[in-house]
């Protein structure tokens, strides 16, 4: 269990386990993962009818969607051990875990995990981990959690319930400033683990121009991805978290151009009225490798 990112992951959204349609729906979807989620999209009474329909979606053999994963509910309700009976199966490359808030709540989920890998027949590891964090113990533990396990790939930002457990009120504006702190925690959290860093979900299901401020607020802060529950953002989130078409021709001359400085033995060149030293090569062959070039 070496590898921790999830390649090509910019958009996650969650699909209620519950509703058919939606299910159905997901695999033409232009979506990188989906989270099927058991948690809060599904009321008490439906979560064993909603586990009983995920279930075909991950075995079924032709999928050509997105990856998929299931939002369990937390460890804490009396659903976390039948989820896992539920899910854990040949299909299945990932749960999100919900509301963590510290290494010792991740590892007794995992050791969990490992149980029920073993009895579906599946390799150790097999299943990845994307850790939710929903709450100020969380996110003082984050750093330790993203860094905690090779299963984990991803922290995500529960920004509703970690509002509700601080204190704010329920209208806040897309770039909201009084999440600020909590997102950057959980970016640098990520970043210093080498795992993804997933902002939360915009609720306005009919505000675009503010759906657009948040998702590109997020990549300006530097998260990896975003997530949702409405398709109509999935194609939004990727447009704005890919290299556009000028950010990539940009980076391929500015490689070039270090590579012939390079030759002639500089440690830094100047482009574009730049000095370009190693960090700023750096992020431009990062760049190509987001857009598949290297």
């Amino acid at each position: 269990m070496t590898q921790r990112k999830l390649e090509q992951s910019r958009s996650f959204m969650f699909v209620p386990g519950n509703k058919q349609r939606f299910l159905e729906k997901t695999e033409t979807l232009p979506l990188d993962v989906a989270l099927f989620d058991l948690e809060d999209g599904v009321l008490p009474e439906e979560k064993p009818l909603a586990r009983e329909m995920v279930i075909p979606i991950l075995e079924k053999p032709s999928w050509s969607g997105p990856r998929r994963f299931v939002r369990l509910n937390a460890q804490t309700t009396p659903w976390f051990e039948d989820d896992l009976k539920a899910v854990v199966r040949p299909g299945l490359e990932g749960v999100c875990m919900t509301k963590v808030n510290s290494v010792a709540e991740l590892t007794a989920g995992i050791e969990s995990i490992t149980k029920r890998e073993q009895e579906a027949g599946m390799a150790p590891g097999t299943v990845r981990v994307v850790a939710a964090i929903e709450s100020p113990k969380g996110l003082l533990a984050a750093a330790d959690i993203a860094a905690a396990d090779p299963r984990v790939c991803a922290l995500i930002f529960g920004g509703e319930d970690y509002a509700l457990e601080i204190g704010l009120g329920a209208n806040r504006v897309a770039e909201a400033a009084e999440m600020l702190h909590p997102r950057n925690v959980i970016i640098v959290a990520a970043a210093a683990a080498g795992v993804l860093s997933i902002d939360g979900v915009f609720p306005d299901l009919n505000n675009e121009e503010g759906c657009l401020k948040d998702i590109w607020q997020a990549r300006r802060l530097g998260f990896t991805s975003k997530s949702t529950f409405n398709p109509r953002q999935v194609e939004m989130i990727n447009e704005i978290f890919s290299p556009s078409a000028e950010d990539i021709d940009y980076a391929r001359r500015l490689v070039a151009a270090f590579d012939e400085g390079k030759a002639r033995g500089d440690a830094s060149i100047a482009f574009g009225g730049q000095l370009v030293d190693l960090p700023i090569l750096m992020r431009a062959e990062r760049i190509l490798e987001d857009a598949g070039e290297r």
